[in-house]
């Protein structure tokens, strides 16, 4: 039997209740025998929380990939010789060597993904400890803060910016390439034709 899943997205401030009318619409318009179920859903609510949910969705892409691919260069190592270089063979191969590099482009956006934190929890510390003394009332400019709390302190403040801001960038960077590869991964999954009869 076939699965179908409709996600709705309520608006914040809107309750269950908002649902009745489409939950009950569902009920009726679903064939005979079917089952209509509300399951509520946690959204990720952080950016890290949210590219920890896409990177455990490209994880079961990869997965999914990597089990097609094995499955046609087995189908395909396992054809008689003769069959290996028909028509079919072809189709069988040429499946499998899309689904490769389908795979590989997966895999790097998986492994470029799973390298960005976009919380560096440690710098956001050592910059709320520099931060802490500027919070003192009459600070307001920078030259009251460097006499307020020093050059080394100031220094450190500085540096911890600059560090946090370079991470932060890296981080922007990376994700890009990751969310590059996860296209051309796309791209390639669509183009992946599975030989007649057995797919």
């Amino acid at each position: 039997m076939a699965h179908y899943e409709l996600n709705i997205t309520l608006q914040k401030g809107k309750n269950i209740k908002s649902l009745n009318g489409v939950l009950e619409a569902a009920k009726r318009l679903a064939p005979a025998g079917s089952s209509v179920i509300l399951r509520k859903c946690e959204v990720a609510s952080s950016r890290q929380a949210r590219l920890d949910e896409a990177v455990g969705n490209l994880e079961e892409a990869v997965s999914t990939i990597e089990e097609l691919q094995g499955e046609m260069q087995d189908w395909y190592d396992n054809l008689p010789e003769g069959l290996q270089s028909s028509d079919k063979g072809d189709q069988v191969q040429q499946a499998a060597d899309d689904l490769q590099t389908t795979l590989d482009s997966a895999q790097e956006a998986l492994n470029n993904a799973e390298d960005v934190k976009l919380e560096p929890e440690d710098m956001l510390e050592r910059l709320m400890a520099a931060v802490k003394p500027l919070m003192e009332p009459g600070v307001q400019d920078t030259a009251t803060w460097q006499a307020l709390v020093g050059e080394g302190a100031w220094q450190t403040l500085v540096d911890t910016y600059a560090s946090i801001k370079d991470k932060y960038s890296e981080g922007a960077d990376t994700l890009k390439e990751a969310g590059d590869q996860a296209q051309e991964a796309v791209d390639n999954a669509s183009s992946v034709e599975f030989p007649g009869a057995y797919n």
